[in-house]
């Protein structure tokens, strides 16, 4: 399930994000002596300052975002739900970076599962059309495994190949003239899922689309590498301090 955190005063760190300050008093947060419900304080983030919230604001800063954190598990949804913006690099990493500026990077591992497109499916309006949310490395980009696992499903069931055979829709997936192996990969995929290269897709049972699919995601070549999730108060402390010293600072305060 993908994390999303819901801020008390969210309209305040998005303005800091894109570079705004919000008006506050001169002293840098608002005193909450005349202010009955705490959680709803507001602080003046000042871009200015090499460190951009004063000490005398640090424990009320920590215990919102604590107070944030603890939220989160009453805020769950799907990732198939949330937007992600992709930015990746060469094949190192692809960064998954949603509205409220938590995500996560995957790095190492295939380009299939960075990208989390088990059938190594090409960017464009099939892709698009089963949830893609960019593309990196020349190959689509899904929200989570799930979903570019069920969009490899529905293109097995699409026009172009639901009418085929096995062996003929393979050497459609993977042709020779694009560097394929392609009788190795259709001798392969026969004996992983124990099924016959002459039978038509439009045959087969759900399983056994199943089995098809599981074993294009393997030979396509899927393995794991890293998988690092960030939050979006760790995107906000890292941009103007040492994410070190918020951690510090939680734990001096933690109630």
């Amino acid at each position: 399930m993908k994390k999303k955190f819901v801020l008390p005063s969210l309209f305040v760190l998005n303005a800091f994000l894109v570079g705004m300050t919000p008006k506050t008093s001169k002293a840098g947060c608002v005193s909450t002596t005349n202010n009955p419900n705490k959680d709803s304080v507001s602080y003046s983030l000042n871009p200015d300052s090499s460190y951009w919230l004063p000490q005398s604001c640090n424990q009320d800063f920590v215990k919102m975002f604590a107070k944030s954190m603890d939220s989160v598990k009453q805020h769950n949804e799907t990732k198939d739900s949330v937007s992600y913006t992709i930015s990746w690099h060469g094949g190192a990493w692809v960064k998954y970076t949603s509205n409220d500026g938590s995500g996560f990077i995957r790095t190492g591992g295939s380009r299939t599962w960075r990208n989390m497109n088990p059938g190594a499916l090409r960017p464009g309006d099939f892709s698009k059309k089963y949830g893609a949310c960019g593309s990196a490395g020349g190959f689509a980009v899904f929200p989570s495994e799930e979903q570019g696992m069920k969009a490899l499903i529905a293109l097995l069931q699409s026009d172009k190949y639901v009418n085929l055979t096995i062996g003929a829709a393979i050497y459609k997936y993977a042709p020779p003239y694009d560097k394929n192996n392609t009788s190795a990969y259709q001798n392969k995929l026969a004996r992983m899922t124990g099924l016959s290269l002459r039978k038509k897709i439009n045959q087969l049972t759900s399983d056994e689309l199943d089995r098809v699919a599981y074993a294009i995601k393997e030979i396509e070549g899927w393995w794991s590498g890293k998988n690092e999730t960030f939050e979006a108060y760790q995107v906000l402390a890292k941009n103007q301090t040492k994410y070190a010293d918020i951690l510090k600072l939680q734990r001096q305060y933690s109630m």
